[in-house]
């Protein structure tokens, strides 16, 4: 099995580790404070994970000092909000780490040993998506889980049969860019700076095809719970269809692809504009990271300010072009090119550039079309936009 995911796991609890307290905090040193319960016991499961006997030291010390946290059937969200119980989703994933602990690891457990069966006996997942995942007379999964649902699912999918794993599975491919290892879902992925952010969605399929792009190797608190996927590795080069209601684009090295993103509904090669108009407002945006190198130019120059119909190129390697215009219904647009962060953005600083138009006046009704040029030649038809119809 590919242990990758349980290294990142190590490395992200050392670092959040702190000598003072011998717990893993919520973030670095410097950044926090706050002493989680779930990735603490996470870790306690990752370092048995190693098979090694100074780790498997460490972790019985640890998981003996988290135990007497437990009271009333729950633990605390954070060891300072002790006896205030965490939320039933918390004490869910909670209760499959120490089920897998006991499960594979109770004859290392030692005195720790009775203390976790009696927690065991009591605690139950009471999260409602768990529950409904572990119920043996049940199959079905939300009909458009969420990026958190996701996490909650295929940390599930480690207690259910293999009937279901693979129904799971099945459905979760749907929502996966094969070739770039990223999450689809109903909305943008969050940003981590110049990157989009990992998630426990894509570190789950990274090690079932074998493919960890660089981004997914960038500390983040989710690698804390990486040490949770054990799923085999397989080699499938096949793309399940995604459905996205919203525009992403890649090109580029498949490791460390650049991308251009909009939040406006895209459909048939169209953004459509709500029917509600705010003149002198930014109704449609355009994001692309800020990597070294990479501008924006409008016809071959550096601008701030462009039409529709002037050549935009963004200047990478390899460089995109493209064009905008007016499909459906009359307006007066003008676009602005600028450093502004996407909403998704969970850094703090400038990361990205921002390409704005701005509303002088429009119809209720107006779509603007995108059209890709070959940035050589001129106007090419043979590359289509990589925008699926919005779902229904």
């Amino acid at each position: 099995m590919n242990k990758q995911n349980l290294f990142f796991s190590i490395a992200a609890a050392k670092k959040r580790c702190r000598q003072e307290t011998g717990f893993v905090h919520q973030e670095p040193m410097g950044s926090g404070a706050m002493i989680p319960m779930l990735e603490n016991f996470l870790y306690v499961y990752a370092l048995l994970r190693l098979q090694r006997k100074q780790e498997t030291i460490e972790a019985c010390l640890l998981l003996r000092r988290l135990l007497p946290f437990y009271k009333k059937g729950a633990f605390p969200t954070y060891l300072h909000t002790f006896p205030s119980s965490a939320s039933q989703d918390t004490l869910g994933k909670i209760w499959v780490v120490l089920l897998r602990i006991y499960s594979l690891y109770s004859a290392f457990l030692g005195d720790a040993k009775p203390a976790l069966e009696e927690i065991l006996s009591s605690m139950k997942p009471r999260s409602s998506l768990l529950a409904e995942i572990m119920d043996k007379s049940a199959i079905a999964l939300p009909s458009c889980p969420t990026l958190e649902e996701w996490e909650t699912i295929l940390i599930g999918y480690l207690c259910v049969g293999k009937e279901k794993q693979q129904y799971i599975l099945e459905k979760a491919e749907h929502y996966l860019d094969k070739e770039h290892m990223m999450y689809i879902g109903q909305t943008l992925p969050n940003q981590w700076g110049l990157e989009p952010a990992p998630c426990f969605f894509e570190l789950f399929f990274a090690q079932r095809y074998g493919f960890f792009p660089q981004r997914l190797s960038i500390d983040h608190p989710v690698h804390l719970k990486a040490a949770l996927i054990e799923c085999e590795t397989i080699k499938d080069g096949q793309q399940t269809v995604c459905n996205k209601p919203f525009f992403w684009h890649s090109w580029g090295d498949r490791n460390r692809p650049y991308t251009l993103s909009s939040l406006v509904p895209c459909k048939e090669r169209c953004f459509c504009y709500p029917s509600v108009v705010c003149e002198g407002a930014m109704e449609c945006e355009f994001y692309v990271a800020c990597f070294e190198g990479v501008d924006v130019l409008v016809n071959g120059r550096k601008a701030t300010l462009f039409q529709l119909g002037d050549t935009i190129t963004i200047q990478a390697r390899p460089q995109l072009c493209f064009q905008l215009s007016i499909k459906e219904g009359q307006g007066e647009i003008v676009g602005h090119i600028f450093k502004k962060n996407r909403p998704q953005q969970q850094r703090e600083g400038a990361w990205d550039l921002t390409i704005g138009l701005r509303t002088l006046a429009r119809t209720s009704t107006l779509a603007l079309e995108m059209h890709y040029l070959d940035c050589n030649v001129g106007l090419s038809t043979a590359r289509p936009m990589l925008c699926s119809p919005l779902s229904a």
